[in-house]
This record gives C-alpha cells, sequence and structure tokens, in this order.
C-alpha cells in the first residue's frame, strides 16, 4: 500500500516596506509557521512620492532567511508600473525554511523622494 503525501499549497506573502527619500528601511518580518520553502521573490513598487527618472535604479534590497541564517538576496530593483506582470519579475529560490522564522534584511532608497516597496514570496505552504 502507498502512502498518502500531505497536500502541499503554493502561498504568497506580500511584505510592505516604506522607504523615506535616500534612506534605508529595516524589514523585519516573522513568516507564517505553516510556510516551508520559498521558490521565489518580486518586487513593486506601489507608491512614489515626487518626481524622478524611471530609467534608473529605485533601491538595493537585501533579504535574510530564517533568523539571519541564510543570504541568498542582494538585488538592485527598477520601477515597473502597476501593469507589469508579476511573473515576469520573478528571481527563482530554492530557499528552505523554518516555519515561523524571520525574514531581515534592508531595502536602501536610491532616489530623491520616498517610495514604498512591496516584496512578493512565492511559497510553498503545507496546511495546519
Amino acid at each position: 500500500m502507498e502512502a498518502m503525501k500531505e497536500p502541499r499549497y503554493e502561498k504568497w506573502v506580500i511584505i510592505p516596506v516604506i522607504a523615506e527619500s535616500n534612506a534605508v528601511a529595516k524589514i523585519d518580518f516573522k513568516m507564517p509557521v505553516n510556510m516551508k520553502h520559498c521558490t521565489g521573490v518580486a518586487f513593486s513598487i506601489t507608491d512614489v512620492r515626487g518626481a524622478f527618472n524611471p530609467s534608473e535604479y529605485m533601491g538595493e534590497i537585501s533579504l535574510q532567511f530564517n533568523n539571519r541564517k541564510s543570504h541568498p538576496l542582494n538585488f538592485q530593483t527598477e520601477y515597473k508600473t502597476s501593469r507589469y506582470r508579476m511573473d515576469h519579475i520573478l528571481i527563482k529560490l530554492e530557499e528552505p525554511l523554518n516555519g515561523g522564522s524571520r525574514v531581515s534584511g534592508y531595502y536602501r532608497n536610491y532616489i530623491d523622494v520616498a517610495q514604498s516597496l512591496n516584496i512578493y514570496l512565492q511559497c510553498i505552504a503545507e496546511p495546519f
């Protein structure tokens, strides 16, 4: 008799970040307990308050997983319109997660105006 596998679900975790002009915003987010694996990450700039050059890099993001035990991502972000498909800017990851651990790091705003960034983590979750 074959053993039954527990079902796994794809879930997205959204981490909002607000960065003032030319400032560094701290990221410290506790992952849900049922998140077991991170398979990708995407970003969107959701609110820019002022004039800026959309052809330049908007900022730099650094993410650490599992209470700072793993540092798989340091990436410069670009401006994308709200109509841009997230699956086109997804960065693939293969990061096992300890349920309930912290995602930490920073977002450095390169431009002279405040902005909001959403970090989208594509995860595999186990049901409660």
